[in-house]
């Protein structure tokens, strides 16, 4: 086991160039886990890929000396844990009703009470806050504040910087979530300015 883990996670909207350009970016920066978001479904395959039920969300192992355990798939997000923590990555699709989007929380949360480890959740959850840099918060916005205040659990994002660009617009919907108490532990959060031939940009930090 590393004792430095360096992790990017990303949603790069179903590309397949952008999914060669996120695998070249992180052997150049010696990445040792990808969380991927809407990932190139037909590519996503073999043993150092995880995925979740629907192919939205996925976690790649890219440093051999990194064993995952436990690994669990649901709808939307993927799960595995590590030794020191639990790891997930997670997708909520914008075109959701607000009932499933509750929906897919209960979902989520029944996994992260099983956890007895802290965890660390990453994706992308199409949710506006202040709280994480948005410039007004929307209703579910308010409904996953409420649920990370219920869950003991806090956002790492430095809201400084857009996680997704689309023209001279941007918004912060890419969120890095973790229990209160590794949130220490998690270091060197920022946004990437590298080019991810997607809307969204790469976060990168360390565990």
């Amino acid at each position: 086991m590393t004792s430095v883990i360096k992790v990017i996670q990303c949603n790069i909207d179903r590309g397949s160039a952008a999914l060669d350009l996120l695998l070249a970016t992180a052997m150049s920066a010696q990445i040792d886990i990808l969380l991927v978001q809407e990932p190139t479904r037909s590519r996503v395959t073999g043993p150092t890929w995880l995925i979740d039920k629907q192919k939205d969300a996925a976690i790649k192992k890219l440093n051999s000396n990194i064993n995952f355990h436990n690994i669990w798939a649901g709808d939307g997000f993927v799960m595995t844990e590590l030794v020191n923590f639990i790891l997930y990555s997670c997708y909520v699709s914008p075109n959701i009703s607000v009932d499933n989007f509750i929906e897919y929380l209960q979902h989520l949360t029944m996994s992260v009470a099983e956890q007895r480890k802290p965890c660390i959740i990453c994706g992308d959850f199409n949710s506006k806050s202040v709280m994480w840099g948005a410039l007004r918060t929307d209703r579910r916005g308010e409904i996953l504040t409420e649920w990370l205040a219920a869950h003991d659990l806090t956002v790492v994002n430095t809201g400084n910087s857009p996680t997704f660009v689309r023209g001279n617009s941007g918004s912060h919907i890419d969120l890095t979530i973790c229990s209160e108490n590794i949130a220490r532990k998690i270091t060197s959060w920022r946004v990437m300015e590298e080019e991810t031939l997607s809307y969204h940009r790469y976060i990168y930090f360390e565990i």
